[in-house]
């Protein structure tokens, strides 16, 4: 029986890559590739991340994933 997604599941995966830069490599389905990480301090980030974990506050953390995490989009069902 098709019931449709499940929870969570998607109908496709973002590219995190220029697509057109890749490296194709013996297997069809795998490219090599170098993502630009945009000189990011991680130790930052990450201190960044158990300062808001320590006192939860759900819009504090949602703008430290937000700096960190340059693709993060905020579900359209979930803004709040």
């Amino acid at each position: 029986d098709i019931i449709g997604l499940r929870e969570g599941e998607k109908l496709f995966e973002e590219l995190l890559y220029d697509v057109n830069a890749a490296i194709k490599t013996e297997n069809k389905k795998i490219f090599i590739t170098k993502i630009d990480d945009g000189n990011i301090n991680l130790e930052h980030h990450l201190e960044k991340l158990k300062e808001a974990i320590k006192l939860p506050n759900r819009k504090e953390l949602k703008q430290v994933l937000k700096n960190f995490i340059i693709s993060y989009n905020e579900p359209e069902h979930n803004s709040k």
